[in-house]
């Protein structure tokens, strides 16, 4: 009976006999916690007088109607995080699956970054305020591009690494074996062209002609939460294949308790991939998805060969796997060299960008780049141990080492072919650890065009081009 508290909590092993009970107990956790965050925020509104925007835990945790009467919304993922096997955060025992988020999509599109924008509540501002790739997997230059092309074009509020430093060492001469990004330069090497990219508006934000509501009620998260037994079945589309359209278009969850899913004029909201264009589902059965605004594309036809590129008047990026191929921009050829890992980071970012944009659309345009080319980056004396599968560690357990100062970085081979600008119009130098010319790279001529060749034998992960 209720009233002497005699109905017990539903067992894991009994949960497939009383499904209606396991749907009771789930409705009850939802008014449980919808009560705690209403009263927390009142306190803090009313009580308290707050004037800054509240929110209350990451969306996935619990129920998304609860969390979108806050404020603003606030999501976390990862990509390969870390393992510890015997307790958390074991520093001696612990490993991680050491693959690129530009496969990601060979059997789920977009789950990581597709389950961030997907969770979104349509009228609420986002923010990440956790996301990262762990400094010891080999392709983690990729996840600050990636991240912060797809935030730009979801139009998020705002996000944040995790995390700069998790000690008092706020600059290190190595490069830490997790998450602390304070010394980790194939990453650090990419934050202009993040910035760019997301503050200055370089990638242009949804919606532009199409929008993805996923419908949600109260009734079906808390069947889904009960189906589930986990929070994570919130904020999902029922069909996998539908992840990947936060890829493609302006994207997030309609809660139809908040009332007319609020869209601006001429935006077609669509809720699958078969309400798309036949364009647009045929790149997609092909596996290439390409954005709303035509600057994103995520390529992955080639089985563990797949690419993402981000192309703008401003700012070009490329990450992801050659596999002997030449990968074409606006203005732009990028013709890899011979690489360590037959993969590469690069982005090119005008850093004087002219107020309005003249002349030819398909050319580079005049002013100051920085190209950052990283690959793979490692300490002196690191012992990476392949542990079976995908699996990597530096940790004593396995036999491996983090290593120490200094770090080893390699150079990238690669030509890049600026199309239509004659050599006469362009210098390029390397440059160093603080962003000061060290030596001229040399200009050649590519018919009516101007290539420039980087390789190792510059020593750096960055250089400076000029183009009048």
């Amino acid at each position: 009976a209720l009233e002497q508290r005699g109905v017990p909590l539903p067992k894991d092993g009994e949960l497939g006999l009383f499904p209606r009970c396991v749907e009771d107990f789930t409705a009850f956790l939802h008014d449980i916690e919808n009560s705690y965050y209403q009263d927390l925020y009142s306190h803090l509104k009313n009580d308290i007088g707050v004037r800054q925007l509240v929110a209350g835990t990451q969306l996935q945790y619990g129920f998304s109607s609860v969390q979108a009467r806050m404020d603003y919304c606030d999501n976390h993922n990862y990509w390969n995080h870390p393992a510890f096997p015997a307790k958390a955060w074991d520093s001696n025992h612990w490993y991680l699956n050491n693959t690129a988020l530009v496969n990601n999509l060979q059997n789920l599109p977009g789950r990581t970054l597709a389950s961030l924008a997907n969770a979104r509540v349509h009228g609420k501002p986002l923010t990440v305020s956790e996301y990262d790739h762990p400094n010891t997997n080999f392709y983690s230059a990729e996840g600050n591009l990636i991240l912060t092309a797809n935030a730009a074009f979801q139009d998020w509020a705002g996000f944040y690494q995790f995390a700069w430093t998790h000690s008092r060492a706020y600059v290190r001469d190595a490069i830490p074996p997790t998450f602390d990004m304070c010394s980790a330069n194939a990453k650090l090497a990419h934050l202009p062209a993040c910035y760019a990219m997301f503050v200055r508006g370089d990638v242009q934000a949804g919606p532009v002609t199409t929008a993805y509501a996923l419908p949600s009620r109260l009734s079906g998260e808390v069947t889904a939460v009960a189906r589930a037994k986990n929070a994570r079945a919130v904020g999902r589309p029922e069909n996998e294949d539908d992840m990947g359209l936060a890829l493609a278009v302006f994207s997030g969850q309609h809660i139809a308790e908040n009332g007319p899913l609020q869209m601006p004029a001429g935006i077609r909201v669509v809720d699958s991939w078969k309400s798309l264009s036949d364009a647009q589902r045929a790149m997609f059965d092909q596996k290439c998805i390409l954005n709303d605004t035509g600057e994103l594309v995520w390529d992955y036809q080639q089985n563990d060969g797949g690419f993402f590129t981000v192309d703008t008047p401003n700012t070009k990026v490329f990450t992801g796997f050659v596999r002997g191929r030449r990968f074409e921009f606006k203005g732009l050829s990028i013709i890899p060299g011979k690489n360590r890992l037959d993969w590469f980071s690069l982005s090119l970012t005008n850093s004087t960008p002219p107020a309005s944009r003249t002349g030819d659309a398909n050319a580079i345009a005049p002013g100051r780049y920085l190209l950052a080319a990283t690959g793979l980056n490692h300490n002196s004396n690191a012992l990476v141990r392949a542990i079976g599968g995908d699996r990597i560690a530096v940790s004593k357990f396995y036999g491996g080492s983090n290593g120490e100062a200094p770090i080893l970085a390699e150079g990238i081979s690669a030509d890049l072919v600026l199309k239509g600008v004659a050599p006469a119009r362009v210098q390029a130098f390397a440059l160093d650890g603080n962003g000061e010319r060290m030596q001229p790279v040399v200009i050649s001529a590519d018919g009516e065009s101007s290539l420039i060749r980087i390789s190792p034998e510059y020593k750096t992960l960055w250089y400076e081009i000029q183009v009048q």
